[in-house]
């Protein structure tokens, strides 16, 4: 059995604090050919690299060709660049939900 003490208890021990929430999951893609590699960023912090575009329909969350990982829940600014391209939108991750994000315009 483990137990799990929040150090806001041992200073403050009538404080209440929220458990922690389950993260949710993200999933950036793009249909464009062209560009190179596509550099992903969240909130400033650097996410990964889409090394090809997605060529039918939309795809599935982890899905080769795509950047996909779990993140905390909250809204967040994301920014994408490759040689021809550059991307910025706000997106909002929801606990325990699956979001997908296609890079366009």
């Amino acid at each position: 059995m483990l137990t799990v003490v929040f150090l806001e208890y041992i200073y403050e021990s009538n404080k209440t604090t929220e458990a922690p929430k389950e993260l949710g999951t993200i999933s950036f893609w793009h249909n464009k050919k062209g560009g190179g590699d596509t550099d992903v960023w969240v909130d400033g912090i650097y996410a990964g690299v889409i090394t090809s575009y997605f060529k039918n329909g939309e795809p599935n969350y982890g899905q080769t060709s795509t950047l996909s990982f779990k993140y905390k829940p909250g809204t967040y600014k994301s920014e994408a660049q490759n040689n021809k391209d550059t991307w910025s939108r706000y997106i909002t991750i929801n606990s325990g939900k699956c979001f997908k994000r296609r890079l366009n315009k």
